[in-house]
């Protein structure tokens, strides 16, 4: 019975696409990259450029899903640290906490100027043009 479950839950995950954020999203987006730099490397008159766009597509669209995610991660993680603990042993576990939350919060807002970045080049490759500058993401702390 138990082998049934998990051949199963092998076919159905295989049908479905990784979970945005996921190691498995990750490599997907990686692959397309891959793909997409393989593409580009090659001269001019050898680039097939209806594919080089298919790529160039599927690459900001994984990016832009795993980003989107880890974005939410680090801002889940700074609400976490932002509640007050439950046992407080001292007044030094308030402030790592502080700094904690400060951190993830940083990351957070890090992830997000990436996301627009990443969102006008997705929006410049449908649109087949070149992509301008939106966001210089900068980590401040």
């Amino acid at each position: 019975m138990a082998a049934w479950v998990e051949w199963l839950a092998g076919l159905v995950s295989g049908l479905l696409p990784p979970a945005p954020g996921t190691h498995e999203a990750v490599l997907e987006e990686y692959r397309a990259g891959g793909q997409l730099r393989k593409e580009l490397d090659k001269p001019p008159g050898q680039q097939d450029e209806e594919l080089v766009h298919r790529l160039r597509l599927r690459y900001r669209t994984h990016q832009m899903r795993n980003v989107r995610a880890i974005a939410h991660s680090f801002g889940t993680n700074a609400a976490s640290f932002e509640q007050p603990a439950d046992r407080a042993c001292c007044a030094a576990v308030g402030w790592v906490r502080q700094r904690v939350a400060a951190s993830y919060r940083a990351l957070a807002d890090y992830h997000w100027q990436w996301i627009r970045q990443v969102e006008e080049e997705h929006a410049a490759a449908r649109a087949r043009r070149p992509s301008v500058i939106v966001a210089r993401p900068a980590l401040r702390l």
